[in-house]
């Protein structure tokens, strides 16, 4: 696993192009509401993460310093288990303003620019 983190968003074309230059999936993740959090909150974020069982350390150190990154993955479907094993879908989190903090959208994005997931919630036929 290789982790990438940003100063900023991405858009789409920067993820596809990321996507096509690694052999496997990425996983583009995201949490926007953080940059503007205050310092208590970003400190209930990470610890939240930080307790769920097996979190990878790395992934946490980076996940204090900065709101975007990649995450490298063989195939789509070693990214796709991670993402629903470590990062919650936001309809498993707390409704309104107590959930929307701990929320990081993912999404699980194969070498050829196709997103097999995204963790907004699930959705037949867009999901797995």
């Amino acid at each position: 696993m290789k982790i990438q983190m940003l100063d900023e968003a991405a858009d789409w074309d920067q993820i596809e192009d990321y996507a096509s230059s690694v052999n496997g999936a990425i996983v583009y993740f995201e949490n926007p509401r953080l940059e503007s959090a205050e310092d208590s909150v970003k400190e209930s974020v990470i610890e939240y993460y930080q307790y769920q069982e097996d979190v990878p350390i790395e992934l946490i150190s980076n996940m204090k310093l900065k709101y975007y990154g990649y995450i490298e993955f063989a195939n789509p479907d070693v990214a796709f288990d991670f993402v629903t094993d470590y990062f919650p879908r936001r309809d498993e989190l707390p409704e309104g303003e107590e959930g929307e903090p701990f929320w990081y959208q993912c999404y699980v994005v194969r070498q050829d620019g196709v997103v097999e997931y995204d963790n907004k919630a699930l959705r037949p036929g867009n999901n797995r």
